[in-house]
């Protein structure tokens, strides 16, 4: 995070009151913080998809004839990148809920 804070901070130089410099501050870290989140997760459904069309190219290779070590070791580890990209959407789809729950409150 040390790489993200200096370089954005080091390079803003602002003067004036403390509240606009901090802000202005932390804009720029949430630029920066945006740009970080969408390269690890960005079009999370297009790598999924990706993913499964792997996964089902390489299940029906094995329907035909025994799959090589090699081709199993990439199913076993495909099928693990998938289920991470899936808990990650869990966990967003949770948190954006909660997030929403608190905000609006309960309705029961």
């Amino acid at each position: 995070m040390s790489g993200v804070n200096g370089g954005v901070m080091g390079r803003i130089e602002l003067r004036g009151w403390m509240g606009f410099v901090l802000k202005s501050n932390f804009k720029g870290l949430n630029l920066k913080i945006k740009e970080l989140n969408k390269a690890e997760y960005g079009r999370v459904e297009i790598k999924l998809l990706k993913l499964k069309k792997e996964i089902t190219v390489l299940d029906e290779r094995s329907e035909v004839c025994t799959l090589l070590n090699q081709e199993v070791e990439s199913r076993r580890t495909k099928f693990g990148e998938m289920w991470s990209l899936l808990r990650s959407i869990y966990a967003t789809v949770f948190q954006r809920s909660s997030s929403k729950w608190l905000r609006e409150g309960d309705e029961n």
